[in-house]
Order: structure tokens, then sequence, then C-alpha cells
């Protein structure tokens, strides 16, 4: 009999589960496929799912990113879970998804759902600090601070800056603040971020303060596609929103902090759908003119937050 996997909530222990289940039914490399729903439709990923592996007994398909409230293929879905092919592993990883829906009841009934709740940040410092004292190396509280900051409680992040302090501090030593701004970049997200709140909010001053501490380290043209991501990611929240989605289904979808899905609700409900398309106009008028050489980068920037 075939399995259904079905994966939510934080990306780094989904991840894990991922490569859990993949250990487990040791599919080979030519029969274990994954789609990323960005670059194919549910339509390829539905044939493939039910087509016989090759030359083997097992098949392992993993969806990834599926926006099931965004589909009209639902029913097909339906048909695939409900009678899972014998030789298939199917795995699928949600954009997002409604406990209340009849998709995510339909899935319960016939598979394994996996719901991993994001690490709070104080179980994230705990994990933290007991990783390094199995390694006779400790950390200083205002380091372990900055450390957070910078990886913006992101599980997959912590665990490869955890990496690079076992190889760095191997005969163990005491971690402090001027290690973890050596070691540790800053998120660049975070930063824009932050940008976006004084774009919406039209504090051009600060606005033009964070631009220019962003391109002390990023490209221009980086940042305006961070930007218009940002502003993208606005505007699906506000879809959320008014489907009747709540800060804790944002929280999960999103992979966000409490206080940053504060900000990203009040800045959905700032700007209205049709600011919102219009900033996204703009943006991409910002990219043309800079990409026809009409414009220097930097300069086409600073003049987005002057026109605010």
């Amino acid at each position: 009999m075939g399995q259904l996997h079905v994966l939510l909530g934080d990306p780094f222990l989904v991840d894990k589960k991922v490569q859990e289940i993949i250990e487990q039914v040791g599919t080979d490399e030519f029969n274990s496929v994954v789609y990323d729903a960005e670059e194919f439709d549910l339509s390829t990923m539905i044939a493939d799912a039910q087509t016989i592996p090759f030359m083997a007994d097992d098949k392992l398909v993993i969806m990834k990113h599926v926006a099931f409230e965004e589909t009209d293929l639902l029913g097909d879905f339906y048909a695939l879970i409900d009678s899972i092919p014998p030789f298939l592993t199917l795995i699928v990883i949600p954009k997002a998804i409604d406990k209340r829906s009849k998709l995510y009841k339909r899935m319960s009934a016939t598979g394994e759902v996996h719901d991993f709740e994001k690490m709070s940040g104080e179980h994230l410092k705990e994990s933290i600090i007991n990783f390094l004292d199995r390694r006779n190396i400790k950390i200083q509280p205002r380091a372990l601070e900055s450390l957070m900051i910078r990886v913006e409680g992101d599980a997959q992040i912590v665990t490869n800056e955890l990496q690079k302090f076992d190889n760095y501090f191997a005969g163990g030593d005491t971690i402090n603040e001027q290690d973890i701004e050596m070691l540790v970049a800053k998120n660049v997200e975070h930063d824009v971020f932050q940008l976006i709140n004084a774009v919406v909010d039209k504090n051009k001053q600060q606005a033009l303060e964070q631009l220019a501490d962003l391109l002390q380290t990023e490209d221009a043209v980086r940042l305006l596609t961070l930007i218009q991501n940002k502003f993208r990611e606005m505007n699906y929240t506000k879809q959320l929103l008014q489907r009747g989605f709540k800060k804790e289904d944002l929280m999960r979808i999103f992979n966000a902090s409490k206080g940053r899905v504060y900000y990203m609700e009040k800045n959905a409900l700032t700007l209205s759908e049709e600011e919102l398309n219009y900033q996204l106009d703009v943006l991409a008028d910002t990219e043309f003119q800079i990409k026809k050489g009409l414009l220097d980068k930097q300069v086409a920037l600073e003049l987005y937050i002057l026109n605010l």
C-alpha cells in the first residue's frame, strides 16, 4: 500500500523529516523526484506520481510549496490520495493550509500529517547552549542575544552557524559578541524588512538611512529584488487575511516570529490592494530603467524612496 506524508510547520524540522522518510524508503535516484510548485504545475506532479517506477518496486515523489487554495485540480489530487498506488511514497509540503478545510481532513484521513511547531526563542537558545556545552564551548549572554538577532530565530541557519563554531572553537573556548559579529553574517532580509516598514510609513529619512546601510554590503539590484518580494509577500498576506487566516496561521506559513507577523499584518492592512499593485508597478519600472541602463542602480533605488 502506498503512503502519504503531509509535512507542516518549521522548515528545518520539516526538512529533517523528509530526510528520515527518504532513508526509510530507500528509493533509488531514478525513482525519487522533488517538485517545487513554483516551477511545476500540480497536474505534472500528479501525473508523475501515478506513473509506475522505472525498473524498481518503489517510487518517491515530493511536492513542495503547493498552494492548494489557488488550484482548480483538487479533484485530481483527491483521486490520487484516496487511492495511492502501492509503489508510491508521496510527501506533500503545502505552502499554506487551513486545518478546518475539507482538504486537510481528507489528507489526515488518508495519510500521516506531521505538524512541526516552530521552536520558541527560549527553546532555541537552550538547544544552542546544550550543543556548545557538549563541545566544551561557552557563549556569553550578550553574544547569544546577538546570535539570535542575526539568525532571526531560524533553526536552519542556527544549525549551519553551530557547525562553524564547532570547527572554529574546536579546542573549547568562550564565544563573545565580537566573535558573533565576525563569524555570523547579518540577516539581510531582516534589514530589508525594516526598510519596508519605513517605506510603508512613508518615513523617507529612515528608509534612506536603512538603504544606505544595506548598500554598504549588498548589490542594489539584489536589494530591489528583495524589496519586490516583500511587497508580493504583503499582497499574499492581505489575501490570506481576507480569507480569514489568523496570526498563528501566518506565523506558520511564513515561518515568522509573532513580532514580525505583527508588522506584516499592519503593513498589509495599511496599504490597499490598489496601493500594493502600484508599488509593484513602480518597482517593476525601476527594474526596467536599471536593466536598460537609463538609471544608475543605486540612484534608481534612492529615487524610488524619494518619490514615495
